[in-house]
């Protein structure tokens, strides 16, 4: 058969073949369907066999998967050979998945493992799809296999090792044109594509949930799609309407969504918190925003935070760069520990901890925005602890009863609209997703470019000098603010002015009397370090820890926690060294209470020096001049040869950072509103002509002042060419 003629054959089939997706699935142009006519009632024994023959999916000499089941090939002594049917179930290879290595740090256990798309009729004849392991393809007619699980009939045990060899024989075959029974070459019928064990963000142009066809993880989410679109957003347009705290909620669920995608390198996950008393809106406004990805009801997108800690952490996981719903937060941090839960939640996981058997577990990591409710103010639960201040820069928390941002409508008199919106959405959600996700493919640059635009403004904004003393409060609101923009493309021009005017009602609480003296160092060098402990939580994976590292208790309650933190030190170490890319050496003195309660050091190799610019933004010599002013630099730190090598040194001397928590820096630096870094007395000549030439200046520009500080400073550039 000539070349031609193949390719005729090939385009036929495929024109009477699907496989394809289910309606709400998103298939590529490219991609290969799968056909199949419906069977009518045979003739005769000889058109049955030839109709089998034509119209499986797969067919060779031995065995045929078509959509009345398996046949096997019988040759008798005397007589044509013709097809027996040993399963009324069929089920087909469709799809080769191959897994991309992911993530940096830890590597994962389902990383770099095949997967087999299959596609099968179900107890209830429905054709639906799985991901299958090769371990569980080993298992692939057994009564407890995977697949099984999924709803589909195993054969009779005479039958299974006939079933499960026309499977193989197909997942061996299916990659090339096959050659038939009837002499016809058919085209291949599996196609190799790269697969996902995690969710969110897995390649620029790829967001990734368990319902993707591409997802071969085994983490189920709720993310799915009902009903109208736009009635969604209509419903959702006219909810916007008449409530300024949904409209800050929408936004963020929004922008959450660009985390992992514009908001690389940004490892703390922010609290976007509704409190005060029950039954007055708060759950409601959560199932709003949740209506953004799949079903607003409590238990799909939404659950109750009085789950188990452990739960609340896979829930985050699953639900990867985007937002996570949590309502009553409180029943979850209701405990002596409540700061250190927060911190845990929003510094995106990644604990260490070790089961009985001392054997290291996968840490829980995400990387998204939480979005919760709570009966009492977070605020007011943390006051006075010593994690306060790095807590409240990762929340923004709207009460209830405030009359500016208030529910709904502040009268009660709602005439039953919200009764009427809510079931709107009950049977309408889950469409705006997709469109936000296109948005951000297609806009990343703009909106990465909008979101620095928007930070710059809460940092240079004279009067709102709170936003430069805390630079996560900062990014937290210009993630909000980009969400407003990102709201313009799906519901429209009204919807993002109207989410805009509520931000500012926001932003405009933390506005403070200009009059008042500004501390102009305190950004920058704060700025610095919670960039440093942000790159080191990130890649921890990636470091060699001297001492301890931050774990969680480990289960043996026998084992003090500074054994089960020098294991994880040990761990992680070691974890580097396999992979050969160690960045840095971080030595901790003591105990760590939470992941940025660094009391240590930090010393760096190039390697290190340049993935900390590339990954966090962040100049070393920079970041040096920075901890200079505090004391916080050692110059010409001896090492061994030893370490030398081991750490990628180019020499034995090098620069040796102090590391300390940020917690106890910011109540040395900020002990009165007046307070400056240095004291007047003690201020150089170049300092004073720094504060006297900002002073000067009718608009407050931290560029300047920077740029003017750095002509003062000593260049301290011939340390860090040392490394």
């Amino acid at each position: 058969m000539n070349r031609e003629n193949t390719e005729m054959e090939a385009e036929k089939l495929l024109d009477n073949m699907d496989l394809s997706l289910d309606d709400e699935e998103q298939q590529s142009d490219e991609d290969t369907t799968l056909t199949h006519p419906e069977i009518d009632a045979f003739d005769n024994a000889k058109l049955y066999d030839e109709r089998i023959t034509d119209e499986a999916f797969y067919a060779s000499n031995n065995y045929a998967i078509h959509p009345k089941g398996f046949f096997k090939r019988i040759y008798p002594k005397e007589g044509n050979p013709y097809w027996k049917q040993i399963h009324n179930y069929f089920a087909i290879p469709y799809l080769k998945l191959s897994t991309a290595k992911q993530g940096s740090g830890v590597k994962t256990l389902e990383a770099n493992t095949g997967y087999t798309g299959v596609r099968f009729l179900n107890n209830d004849l429905e054709v639906n799809e799985v991901a299958l392991s090769s371990s569980d393809r080993a298992e692939f007619t057994s009564s407890k296999s995977r697949l099984t699980l999924n709803d589909w009939t195993p054969p009779a045990g005479s039958d299974r090792s006939e079933v499960y060899k026309a499977f193989m024989e197909a997942a061996q075959a299916g990659y090339e044109p096959h050659v038939r029974p009837n002499g016809k070459v058919y085209p291949a019928f599996i196609k190799r594509m790269t697969g996902y064990t995690q969710r969110g963000w897995v390649t620029p142009d790829l967001h990734i949930r368990s319902k993707h066809d591409l997802y071969v993880g085994k983490v189920a989410t709720q993310s799915e799609k009902k009903g109208d679109p736009e009635i969604q957003k209509e419903t959702t347009r006219e909810i916007i309407k008449h409530s300024p705290a949904v409209r800050i909620f929408l936004a963020g669920t929004y922008a959450s969504y660009t985390k992992g995608r514009i908001c690389i390198s940004d490892e703390f996950c922010p609290i976007v918190n509704y409190t005060g008393e029950g039954e007055k809106g708060k759950s409601t406004t959560l199932k709003i925003c949740a209506a953004t990805e799949g079903s607003p009801a409590k238990g799909r997108m939404i659950i109750e935070a009085i789950s188990s800690e452990v739960g609340v952490e896979n829930f985050a996981t699953a639900y990867n760069h985007g937002p996570v719903f949590l309502d009553e937060i409180d029943e979850l941090l209701r405990t002596n520990d409540l700061p250190q839960r927060i911190m845990r939640l929003t510094n995106g996981g990644g604990r260490v901890i070790f089961d009985k058997d001392n054997t290291f577990k996968q840490p829980n990591v995400w990387n998204g925005m939480f979005f919760t409710t709570s009966n009492q103010s977070l605020r007011q639960s943390v006051k006075g602890d010593g994690k306060e201040s790095a807590i409240l820069t990762r929340l923004i928390e709207i009460d209830i009863h405030d009359p500016d941002l208030h529910i709904f409508f502040p009268d009660k008199n709602d005439g039953g609209k919200v009764s009427q919106w809510m079931s709107k959405l009950s049977e309408n959600y889950g469409h705006i997703y997709d469109e936000i996700i296109a948005y951000i493919t297609k806009n990343a640059d703009e909106l990465e470019q909008k979101l620095a635009d928007f930070e710059s403004e809460l940092l240079t904004t004279e009067e709102l000098r709170y936003f430069k003393k805390n630079r996560r409060s900062a990014h937290t609101l210009a993630l909000i603010m980009l969400g407003a923009e990102i709201m313009e493309s799906v519901l429209g021009k009204e919807s993002a002015m109207l989410t805009h005017e509520a931000i500012n009602i926001y932003k405009n609480k933390y506005a403070q009397d200009i009059n008042e003296q500004i501390d102009y160092a305190d950004y920058k060098y704060i700025s610095h370090i919670e960039r440093l402990y942000e790159w080191i939580n990130a890649n921890k994976g990636m470091i060699s820890w001297s001492k301890f590292a931050y774990a969680e208790q480990s289960d043996d309650i026998n084992e003090s926690i500074s054994r089960t933190q020098k294991k994880a030190a040990q761990t992680l170490t070691n974890n580097a060294t396999h992979r050969g890319s160690v960045l840095a050496e971080v030595k901790i003195n003591r105990v760590m209470e939470h992941a940025d309660d660094f009391d240590g050091t930090i010393v760096f190799n190039a390697m290190g020096i340049k993935h900390l610019k590339q990954h966090a933004q962040l100049d070393f010599n920079e970041l040096c001049q920075s901890l200079e002013k505090l004391g916080m630099v050692e110059h010409d730190a001896k090492f061994t040869d030893k370490k030398k090598d081991y750490l990628g040194l180019s020499t034995t001397r090098t620069v040796r950072l102090t590391l300390k928590p940020i917690d106890e820096l910011s109540s040395t630096m900020f002990t009165t509103k007046n307070t400056v870094l240095v004291n007047d007395s003690e201020k150089t000549e170049g300092q004073t002509e720094i504060l006297n030439q900002n002073n000067a200046d009718s608009e407050f520009n931290i560029n300047k002042i920077l740029e003017a500080s750095a002509q003062y400073e000593e260049d301290y550039s011939a340390y860090f060419d040392r490394t």
